[in-house]
């Protein structure tokens, strides 16, 4: 069995100790990672620059986060390629989805491409994060909240980005508890961080580590930081809740699933149709079907065979380029009972011989509660859509499209029920400016907005100006 020794970053630094060791059954075999005890003076180090990243000027991050992209823009770069590497060796993603997913980094840390669309989607005026901006009877400026949490996900490689860009726009200091299944990505990232300036506010004030759920170290950390953030299931989100108090702003992000709604106008014509195929294979295949944007299910309005078979063509297809990532045993027996159960039950099954990908024809809404993922769709076919869009709810993230007249019909529908976002198929993975994430924009919950008043005309009966 392999040991390979981990480090974790704490305010900035490398640190490296052989004192716990987690076991990973990875694509390559059993692995051990031996990672460093965090300490408690590793722990009084964690919050010293929060004043330093609370005052840095906003154009300062911009132009930090600009560095870091332009190295992980490099596929040459070493940290990158140790970084895949290891997510290959650990982890259960192939090295072509592990590509894909780091390649969101760049353009992430794009002030064009991406920061100034994130932060205006969710501030009126951006400018209120670095000057007074006058709004209505007062002056109102947009501060740091001081200190922001991270608690990871491992099911998507890169997300911590998304999260940690969060708290560097908002100027907070930030604390990325690392992932179970992912380790690697979130101490790679702020690896290239030390190598650009070691002593850069953002350097200082960032770190990654691995602790228990209920540890000291938890605790500890809880009782400092003043935004926290979860991302995961419903185990993840209730052990964050349980150390709520006053002050402390509780962001969580999950578990939702994402559904499609394929019309008869895309069904009635074989170029739609195929397109359509084309576009649900695509959006099955990002990122594994790990994400709450990956579609689970896919409501057909009509004759759903020929649909099934292109789906499972371009299927074929993107394995050949994006090959299934290695899963346990116990999911291959999940899925393998899943198959032969649906075809003792009479729905058509469709599978090229091996655990590539899945799709099962099935008029059980109730059958699709518990999906093994790894490319599994299930697909209903229903006379109209209006009987599919009844099944959306408050954790249905992604409602997707294949023809954009339903999307006009159904979109209050869908708001009303509690659908999250609306998009086209093949559009399911990507993210527009604008956007809210899961019906919040919350980035104004990771600052706080102070307020002068502004000189007043007018007067009560009592001689104070109002």
């Amino acid at each position: 069995m392999t040991l390979i020794k981990f480090p974790a970053i704490v305010a900035g630094h490398e640190i490296f100790r052989d004192e716990v060791v987690y076991h990973y059954e990875g694509i390559k075999g059993s692995v051990e990672l031996s990672m460093p005890r965090i300490t408690k003076h590793d722990l009084k180090k964690l919050f010293e620059a929060k004043a330093s990243i609370n005052m840095l000027p906003l154009k300062e991050v911009f132009s930090f986060l600009s560095e870091v992209g332009k190295l992980w823009s490099n596929p040459g770069y070493h940290l990158l390629q140790e970084a895949l590497d290891l997510m290959e060796t650990l982890s259960q993603f192939s090295r072509a989805e592990l590509i894909d997913d780091f390649g969101y980094i760049p353009p992430i840390c794009d002030k064009n491409l991406f920061m100034d669309n994130f932060i205006a989607g969710d501030f009126e005026n951006p400018d209120i994060l670095t000057d007074w901006i006058k709004r209505s009877g007062s002056y109102v400026k947009a501060m740091p909240r001081g200190s922001f949490l991270h608690i990871l996900a491992g099911n998507v490689p890169g997300v911590e980005l998304m999260s940690l860009a969060r708290g560097l726009v908002t100027r907070n200091l930030n604390i990325l508890k690392t992932a179970a299944a992912n380790p690697v990505s979130p101490v790679y990232l702020l690896k290239s961080f030390i190598e650009i300036d070691p002593k850069h506010p953002i350097t200082r004030s960032t770190s990654a580590f691995r602790w228990d759920h209920g540890s000291q170290i938890e605790k500890y950390v809880f009782s400092k930081v003043e935004s926290a953030c979860v991302w995961g299931g419903t185990q993840a989100l209730n052990a964050t809740w349980k150390y709520a108090r006053p002050g402390l702003e509780i962001l969580d992000y999950g578990p939702k699933r994402s559904m499609v709604f394929i019309g008869k106008n895309t069904i009635k014509e074989k170029l739609k149709t195929e397109q359509a195929a084309r576009n649900l294979a695509w959006d099955t295949v990002t990122h594994d079907q790990q994400a709450c944007h990956s579609p689970q299910v896919a409501f057909v309005e009509g004759n759903s065979s020929y649909f099934c078979k292109e789906l499972g063509d371009n299927l074929n297809d993107l394995a050949k380029k994006y090959p299934r990532g290695g899963e346990s045993i116990d999911r291959q027996s999940q899925r393998t009972h899943l198959r032969m159960m649906s075809e003792l039950e009479g729905d058509t099954v469709h599978h090229p011989g091996s655990h590539d990908w899945t799709i099962i024809e099935t008029d059980n809404f109730l059958k699709t509660a518990n999906s093994p993922l790894g490319r599994t769709m299930f697909v209903i076919p229903v006379k109209s859509l209006d009987d599919a869009v009844k099944y959306t709810d408050n954790y249905t993230m992604v409602a997707a499209f294949s023809d954009r007249d339903d999307i006009d019909r159904y979109k209050d529908t869908l708001a009303r029920q509690g659908v999250d976002r609306i998009t086209d198929l093949g559009r399911m993975g990507l993210f527009p400016p604008g956007m809210p994430h899961e019906g919040r924009y919350d980035l104004q919950r990771l600052v706080k907005f102070v307020s002068i008043d502004a000189p007043s005309p007018l007067m009560m009966p009592n001689g104070i100006h109002i």
